[in-house]
């Protein structure tokens, strides 16, 4: 027999002076409490940004899978699946599409390598080296600098938007450009 709850795949929570009879459901508060939060913003083109609260579990003890709401004074903010978090964990939960936030991203073959590899005898690859830019925009409160962090996940594109014959490899570098100075702004180089 387990000694602790937490030695088991199980978290149990118990709700004293309740009864059920055969039959019956009830859904049940099972603790309100204010937590810490954040803010994050994730992007992979071609998506549209999305926009999430990082969620930190400060509570005795873990969160189980299950629905959440999230709500802002009286008014609904998110509602979404909470995945498991355990106790000092932190969890994200989706917000909706960052509307707020304009995004780009251009891309252009900066150098090409004709013959460059040759895996076999009739085969023949070029290196070609790519150079991409994605840029950001708030667009709520732009005088305002926001601190929430930014994710994005962009690379080359594999298979390439447009091939020749032979067919190519490809290699990625990518460097940023001045960000216009019309409001807050960055540039954000791809990986």
């Amino acid at each position: 027999m387990l000694e602790s709850p937490s030695g088991t795949d199980y978290t149990v929570y118990t709700k004293k002076d309740m009864t059920l009879r055969r039959g019956e459901r009830a859904i049940v508060t099972l603790f309100v409490t204010k937590i810490q939060y954040g803010h994050i913003y994730r992007w992979s083109p071609p998506e549209a940004m999305q926009h999430f609260l990082v969620l930190q579990n400060d509570t005795d003890t873990a969160w189980t899978t299950g629905p959440c709401l999230a709500v802002s004074g009286n008014r609904p903010l998110s509602e979404d699946m909470l995945r498991y978090t355990p106790k000092g964990g932190k969890c994200e939960l989706p917000v909706t599409t960052a509307v707020n936030v304009a995004h780009d991203k251009s891309e252009a073959e900066i150098d090409r390598k004709f013959r460059a590899h040759s895996p076999s005898q009739h085969t023949f690859l070029d290196l070609v080296t790519l150079e991409g830019e994605l840029k950001v925009k708030n667009l709520r409160n732009a005088r305002r600098k926001s601190s929430s962090p930014f994710v994005s996940r962009a690379g080359p594109p594999i298979p390439p938007t447009t091939a020749s014959a032979p067919p190519i490899r490809t290699s990625s570098s990518f460097s940023t450009a001045p960000a216009p100075s019309a409001g807050p702004s960055c540039s954000i180089p791809a990986r």
